[in-house]
């Protein structure tokens, strides 16, 4: 639970010896491999907007996790006609030394639980959900993957999410309302996806829409299988629940591998744009603007490219080469 806050320590500490390095020449000497690679082309400011963003990156992609711990003092079971932790039956619940940790799960419930959706939440609104000027550069390309509109979905991520655990850390001991509530939040998980269809782009659609499904299809299975019985439902009814499981359960990680290559080719392609666009730029620049470019690629016999720069650029490499080979 303290690992977030000595996370940020740590990049606390970065920040000011960042800022250290830019006045003392010595201390940067010392840091030259790190602190020099980072400061070309960049300042304190976009060090530290960088450091922020891996913080909130961390937070989002820990907070089951962090949420799971804060909650972990509420999860009691009965024992021998006691309630203790189940994480720690020795303690009892709401007892002498059950108060003790209290404290704490409820630091980490304001810090986490609670703490991490509102820090989303904060960023949105003073980033004017996506269309401030500096939205890319603190939220990441995450927020524009969604449409204009529905950029706060990741907030609605992050309460189904804190539902789900609720559900499944805090409802043990009424196992039928617990089945229930868990496969209707899985439902509406998926008409919800299929009515708001909140990213841009349709395949990401289909990707969050087909996980969800997928694990549907797998709970139900498992539902199924342990409220049946083993020997209630016989062999090949067992046999072909465990085969639907195994189908599902491939098939969310055939997804989630799709999704991850979808994810570098696009950042591939818009990594070499920018490169082809920033050395278009300095090309123009150093012709003398548009005209005076055109006319060097005349003079050197250049056919410039037909398809348009802004809409499919084409690589920067290629476009030098060109040059090397006419003069």
């Amino acid at each position: 639970m303290y690992f977030p806050l000595m996370l940020l320590a740590i990049f606390l500490l970065l920040d000011a010896m960042f800022r250290r390095s830019q006045h003392v020449e010595s201390f940067a000497n010392c840091f030259a491999g790190l602190f020099q690679l980072i400061s070309k082309g960049s300042d304190r400011h976009a060090f530290r907007t960088l450091l922020y963003r891996s913080y909130m990156s961390f937070l989002l992609f820990a907070y089951v996790i962090l949420a799971v711990q804060s909650l972990t003092m509420f999860d009691c079971v009965e024992l021998s006609g006691r309630l203790s932790l189940r994480a720690f039956v020795q303690i009892e619940c709401f007892e002498a030394e059950w108060y003790r940790y209290l404290f704490t799960s409820i630091l980490g419930i304001l810090l986490y639980t609670i703490g991490i959706p509102a820090l989303l939440y904060y960023e949105l609104v003073k980033h004017q959900f996506g269309a401030g000027p500096r939205a890319v550069d603190v939220l990441g390309y995450q927020v524009m993957s969604y449409r204009e509109g529905y950029r706060w979905w990741d907030l609605v991520i992050l309460a189904w999410r804190l539902f789900v655990l609720v559900i499944l850390r805090l409802m043990g001991s009424v196992p039928i309302a617990q089945l229930v509530l868990f496969l209707t939040l899985l439902c509406g998980r998926i008409i919800l996806q299929r009515v708001c269809n909140p990213y841009v782009k349709p395949l990401n659609n289909r990707h969050d829409t087909t996980l969800m499904t997928l694990t549907l299809v797998v709970a139900v299975s498992g539902v199924t299988f342990f409220a049946g019985g083993e020997q209630a439902m016989g062999a090949p009814v067992t046999k072909l629940l465990l085969a639907i499981c195994f189908v599902g359960i491939s098939g969310m990680f055939l997804v989630i591998g799709l999704a991850m290559v979808t994810v570098y080719r696009e950042e591939r392609h818009r990594k070499t744009t920018e490169e082809f666009e920033t050395e278009f730029e300095v090309m123009r620049a150093e012709a003398g603007g548009d005209d005076a470019y055109t006319q060097l690629v005349d003079d050197h016999h250049c056919t410039e490219p037909t398809t348009s720069l802004p809409t499919a650029p084409i690589s920067g490499t290629g476009l030098s080469s060109a040059f090397v080979k006419s003069t």
